[in-house]
């Protein structure tokens, strides 16, 4: 029977309402990123640079920071649940995802990697290892110093996440959203190359598309720049994406580690007693149909 002061949410629905939210929301920030933007409805470039979805300083780049922050939450509430319901070596591992992940908002919002990836591009050529990887890596900086650290931490979260769940569809789930994730990074790379590069694929396509005419006078802008702009839109709403999809399973396994944890609100009264009701917080469930899982 169900008591009076039981706070019952029921996370499936919770869970699948936030992923059509958010999934709208990406899609709505696209469209308004070709028909702002690209097909300049309102006439004014601060209206343009807003929804700009290639933009980090756009309305896309915020809602990428709060999604991103957000995630982080949500893991630094798994590790608080595993630290005391789990074994030391669950605790350390999703603090180290709380940790990662707290840093890439961050990162999101100060853009730490890009502007290191600058110094590290004129700090270079002082150093001998610095002057032969500037020489030899054709793309961005920023991913000759953070790759190997971004990629070491996807594995391992894509490792652990693994071995945490037990369902097969959260565990596909954290697959696509780690492939869509290297999808992007590989995108990140190819833009990042010159014009001129022989592996430059929007150079290709610019030679062999022969509808530069259209782009001039549709959007302004020539072919090649039109493929680049849609190659980095197509970027941040895959990683958008794959960041939503790895919040529905963060958030499905919190309140999955919740069942049956009850907290107790204390409210000292006048002579410093305590109130001894209980609240139970979560109606144990999971976006996934999947069963509780022993602590």
């Amino acid at each position: 029977m169900r008591n009076q002061n039981d706070l019952q949410i029921d996370s499936t629905t919770l869970v699948r309402n936030m992923l059509l939210v958010l999934v709208s929301a990406e899609l709505l920030l696209f469209t308004l990123n070709y028909h702002l933007n690209l097909m300049n409805l309102m006439g004014d470039s601060a209206i343009q640079r807003l929804f700009n979805t290639a933009r980090e300083d756009s309305l896309p780049g915020w809602f990428n920071i709060i999604q991103t922050a957000m995630i982080a939450a949500t893991l630094w509430l798994i590790y608080a649940v595993k630290r005391q319901r789990g074994t030391k070596w669950q605790g350390r591992g999703w603090f180290a995802i709380a940790l990662f992940f707290s840093y890439l908002a961050f990162d999101d919002g100060a853009h730490i990697h890009e502007r290191v990836g600058t110094w590290f591009g004129n700090a270079g050529d002082s150093m001998v290892i610095g002057a032969w990887l500037l020489d030899f890596f054709p793309s961005y900086r920023w991913q000759i110093v953070f790759m190997p650290i971004f990629a070491t931490m996807g594995v391992f979260t894509f490792v652990f996440m693994l071995k945490e769940l037990r369902d097969w569809k959260p565990k596909l789930t954290v697959f696509v959203a780690m492939s869509f994730l290297a999808l992007a990074v590989t995108a990140d790379f190819f833009e990042g190359l010159s014009q001129t590069h022989a592996l430059n694929p929007y150079t290709w396509l610019a030679q062999n598309w022969h509808i530069d005419y259209w782009t001039n006078r549709t959007l302004g802008m020539s072919l090649y720049d039109t493929l680049i702009h849609f190659s980095r839109s197509i970027e941040e709403c895959l990683e958008m994406f794959a960041m939503t999809l790895l919040w529905t399973v963060f958030l499905s396994h919190l309140f999955q580690s919740l069942d049956g944890l009850r907290m107790k609100v204390v409210s000292p009264a006048a002579n410093g007693a305590e109130a001894d009701q209980p609240a139970r917080l979560v109606r144990p469930a999971t976006a996934f149909d999947t069963p509780s899982r022993a602590a």
